[in-house]
């Protein structure tokens, strides 16, 4: 069985947001004294940099299954982008700066557009 074009361009997207993620967040959870940071440092909470360091590892491990095109790793993508949608939320409306904010928008966008693709139907193929 092959993948759809919007499956397909799903997972690539879950992928490399997830290994974004991880690429921003392992540095910022080894920084000295991020436990112990305050909002208005521009660093995200200690438990939303865990809990995102656990939904990016999920979701490459998801996006690896949505391209060997596994019906539990579409049920995981989109649980993965769902949660990934709701920690950002807050970054849009609490974030100290534009630019934080704009990164929270972005994520929130990328975790819908999963979605989106995701719960895409394939066209039906017509008889030849």
């Amino acid at each position: 069985m092959t993948r759809s074009i919007p499956v397909t361009i799903a997972a690539i997207i879950l992928a490399l947001s997830s290994l974004f993620g991880l690429a921003t967040t392992i540095p910022a959870l080894l920084t000295p004294g991020v436990s112990s940071a305050g909002p208005e440092s521009g660093v995200p909470p200690f438990p939303a940099l865990v809990i995102g360091l656990v939904l990016n590892s999920a979701g490459i491990v998801a996006a690896y299954g949505v391209w060997k095109n596994q019906k539990w790793a579409k049920i995981v993508s989109i649980f993965v982008s769902a949660l990934g949608i709701l920690l950002s939320l807050p970054g849009l409306l609490f974030a100290p700066n534009i630019m934080l904010k704009l990164i929270a928008a972005v994520g929130t966008a990328i975790g819908v557009l999963v979605i989106v693709l995701l719960m895409l139907r394939p066209a039906p193929r017509t008889a030849a």
